[in-house]
């Protein structure tokens, strides 16, 4: 059996879950490397000190903050596009097939899905048929399964070259019901139609803290009476600290960061918006060694 064999038995996901039936061993270590990351996410990350962390912001620190963020997607969209979706290396450019590709985009059922599940979990009404907004929505991996259970969708992103890609398959599987903006400035969201629901996974997190508060905000401003909106935060990493000033000094050019938005910021947006927390679930979406949470959130007709 030679690599490229085990490689297609690996992601082969009934042998998987058959050899894992079989094998006590491989059992065992999966069973402690879940553990391991568990304990990794629990223990020294959960306490980020919000006083530490600058969220407001006049608005030409804003501007800066976002042409910084701006310039290091064009980065990732222009020279691997899948790959800074899902950082797999089944995804980077000169791995990518038509099959993986196929493989890639079928990974975005399961958020539109998971979407679906939680409201009806909480008893929350989704307007399926409704407008969804589909915020960073990269290549468009989950936009193209949100077309199939609302009757608009938006994707949203602030790089041109994901956005190439996410209009390469809207396309080619003839959907109609998808438009694609590219996002050009923070206030550009303001301009945009109330929707009825929003999904954001593994986006905001990718940005500096008064970005974060700056987006979540309009976000949830955006959300029509009884509009519902998942969304995924990185609450905390360990010993994490924010200063524009600071941040200024030291900031990455290429490729992308995290960062984290704590709990009582978000808490915050959600009251100054006007909206309702109504589940927070753990995650694994940040990776690790954060603190990550899924929050569901509703706008109330009261």
């Amino acid at each position: 059996m030679n690599a490229q064999d085990i490689s297609s038995l690996a992601n082969n996901e009934a042998f998987c879950k058959e050899l894992l039936k079989k094998s006590p061993l491989l059992n065992k270590i999966c069973l402690e490397h879940a553990e391991g990351l568990l304990n990794a996410q629990i223990g020294g990350v959960e306490f980020c000190d919000p006083r530490e962390v600058e969220v407001q912001v006049e608005k030409s620190a804003l501007d800066i903050l976002f042409k910084i963020i701006a310039t290091q997607w064009k980065h990732c969209g222009d020279n691997y596009p899948h790959y800074s979706v899902l950082c797999s290396k089944r995804y980077q450019p000169s791995e990518l097939d038509q099959s993986r590709l196929e493989e890639f985009y079928q990974t975005g059922r399961g958020g539109a899905d998971a979407f679906i599940e939680l409201c009806a979990k909480n008893g929350v009404h989704l307007k399926l048929g409704g407008s969804c907004l589909d915020f960073g929505c990269g290549v468009g991996r989950v936009t193209v399964h949100l077309a199939q259970r609302f009757s608009s969708v938006r994707g949203i992103d602030i790089s041109p070259g994901n956005l190439r890609e996410a209009d390469v398959i809207i396309s080619k599987m003839g959907i109609e019901n998808a438009s694609l903006m590219l996002l050009q400035d923070p206030s550009d969201l303001q301009e945009i139609d109330p929707v009825d629901a929003i999904y954001s996974m593994i986006v905001l997190q990718h940005n500096t803290p008064p970005i974060q508060y700056y987006l979540f905000s309009c976000l949830l401003n955006k959300l029509k009476e009884n509009g519902v909106a998942m969304i995924q935060f990185v609450t905390a990493k360990k010993s994490y600290k924010f200063s524009v000033s600071e941040y200024l000094k030291s900031h990455a050019v290429q490729g992308f960061e995290m960062h984290a938005l704590p709990i009582r910021h978000v808490l915050q947006v959600i009251r100054d918006q006007g909206c309702q927390l109504v589940s927070i679930t753990r995650d694994m979406a940040g990776g690790g060694d954060v603190a990550s949470y899924t929050l569901l959130i509703r706008r109330s007709s009261d």
